[in-house]
């Protein structure tokens, strides 16, 4: 008998999309139910939100790592180990890519604004990314997404993005669908 759970999806047509989790692991579900909560919200503020403790969730349950680990490391291994489909879901969302490369942070720096001691890293990674997307090699390219999105956390929850201004929300309306992608192809949910 297989055990699951349906869900409702938007892709980045807009569509709504059924699937169904066939995973049993409480840890799993758990992660579904944050990642259910995503699709239900209407501000992409809230989306982020609920979309990165799915991601968080999913991503300690898929790298095994400890909970004390720093966030930003976890998203970036389980974008690591899941490559492929990470690269699947650029490839499938390359509008929304393009979009991302083009655009540009409220100081004008490429795409998101970085703060902090790898500021300097991540401009670079940035940079590249919007740049020469073409140039990077697949690696790259998973790489700068996974520190793309952990920065828009970062911005985020440290008060850096602000609910009305709309820059800020334009760009979590890129970053939402590419995060709720990852999920749902690494984790496999059958549609």
């Amino acid at each position: 008998m297989e055990v699951g759970l349906n869900m409702t999806d938007k892709g980045s047509s807009g569509q709504a999309r059924e699937f169904v989790v066939r995973n049993p692991d409480p840890r799993y579900e758990y992660a579904q139910r944050w990642f259910k909560r995503s699709i239900t919200q209407k501000n992409p503020f809230d989306t982020f939100f609920y979309l990165w403790i799915a991601l968080i969730i999913a991503a300690r349950y898929g790298t095994q790592r400890e909970p004390e680990d720093n966030d930003g490391n976890t998203v970036k291994e389980y974008f690591r180990r899941n490559s492929n489909y990470v690269l699947s879901v650029m490839s499938k969302e390359a509008r929304i890519i393009a979009q991302l490369c083009a655009r540009r942070g409220t100081e004008r720096g490429m795409i998101v604004e970085t703060y902090g001691q790898r500021r300097e890293r991540r401009r670079g990674l940035f940079d590249k990314f919007a740049c020469a997307y073409d140039d990077l090699t697949d690696q790259e390219k998973v790489e700068t997404l996974a520190e793309i999105i952990n920065q828009v956390r970062n911005n985020l929850f440290h008060g850096r993005k602000v609910y009305n201004d709309k820059q800020d929300r334009e760009l979590l309306e890129l970053v939402n669908p590419l995060i709720s992608s990852v999920i749902t192809t690494i984790e496999q949910f059958h549609h």
